[in-house]
């Protein structure tokens, strides 16, 4: 009898135990579920459902929840951390405009221009592989695409020239895919690699793709700063005053090649260091032109304002010594 008593009031006491955690397990579920809803519905108020976007003259079906939400998450971080967008606003206002004209030159669609903005933030950068400029062009893609890259001179560091590299390449991805959203993700990801995905997955639209996270965050984000950026009064950001040392600089056409960097800046009261500064694509002492070549220099104003930049008109003998007179220029002298 007793060891009736006691197995009936073990089993009470494991009942209670087991109905304890039960509960305890089904309410921290129901409580989880609750937050995630609670979550989902704040995502859901907060999203941004915009009238219709437009990138490389495409649609973006933001009415396709995934498509929708990866576009809000790059917006969102834009709209977080407003002290950097702020910083490229103002890094943009200066070198959109001259990225654009090469791109229509080109016949491009020029909101490739963006993409720049993922790439470098508008900065000279090298990557730890090599990748460098605006445009993080490697050195072997930038001598295919036309681009001076030796121990004097790198046009990866020259903005405009890099983007006429890049419009090359934009044109050749665009044949392979004849898409000009899939030739921006193809910058990221290489014209092969895309391509075998496209093989794969046979996609009506790049957004049908399923690729790797960098690609994917890649195009997102310049379609989102595209967004903000032609939209900054709906976002509530200031106007952004353009960040442009070249108000203070003036420009010197030069069509000769120059030999001598530090005696050519002796010439022009400055240093040959300045001048790289304000010419990074000079990484060396020289500057080799060739035929029919010309390229843009630029100077300090309050330098360049005290002398006269023409080389004729400079003494022949320093001219000679700073490179940019020819034989034929100092014989009629």
């Amino acid at each position: 009898m007793k060891r009736i008593q006691y197995i009936i009031l073990l089993s009470l006491f494991l009942g209670v135990i087991l109905y304890n955690l039960i509960e305890k397990d089904y309410i921290s579920s129901l409580r989880n579920n609750l937050d995630k809803d609670a979550k989902y519905a704040s995502e859901r108020s907060n999203a941004f459902f915009p009238s219709p976007v437009f990138f490389c003259e495409e649609e973006i079906p933001l009415t396709e929840p995934d498509v929708l939400e990866r576009f809000n998450k790059e917006l969102n971080l834009y709209i977080k951390y407003r002290s950097n967008t702020k910083l490229l606003f103002r890094r943009a206002e200066r070198w959109l405009p001259q990225i654009e004209k090469v791109l229509e030159r080109q016949g491009l669609p020029t909101d490739l221009k963006y993409l720049v903005v993922v790439e470098s933030a508008f900065t000279n950068v090298t990557s730890r592989r090599g990748a460098a400029g605006f445009w993080q062009i490697r050195a072997i893609t930038g001598r295919t695409l036309g681009l001076k890259i030796n121990e004097e001179v790198d046009e990866r560091l020259e903005p405009i020239r890099a983007t006429s590299a890049a419009a090359r390449y934009f044109k050749l991805a665009y044949k392979n895919f004849d898409n000009w959203t899939m030739a921006a993700a193809s910058y990221n990801m290489g014209i092969s690699g895309l391509e075998r995905q496209v093989k794969k997955q046979k996609p009506d639209t790049f957004y049908d793709l399923k690729l790797n996270k960098e690609t994917y965050r890649y195009v997102f984000k310049a379609i989102a700063f595209k967004e903000i950026y032609e939209n900054q009064a709906k976002y509530e950001f200031a106007p952004q005053i353009a960040q442009s040392p070249d108000d203070d600089l003036k420009s010197f056409e030069l069509d000769q090649s120059i030999e001598d960097l530090s005696e050519f800046a002796k010439m022009h009261l400055t240093h040959a260091d300045s001048i790289r500064k304000y010419n990074p694509w000079i990484v060396g002492n020289k500057i080799l032109l060739d035929r029919d070549q010309e390229i843009t220099l630029y100077f300090p104003e309050v330098k360049v304002d005290s002398i006269q930049l023409s080389a004729t008109e400079l003494n022949p003998v320093e001219a000679e010594q700073a490179g940019i007179l020819s034989d034929q220029d100092m014989q009629s002298k």
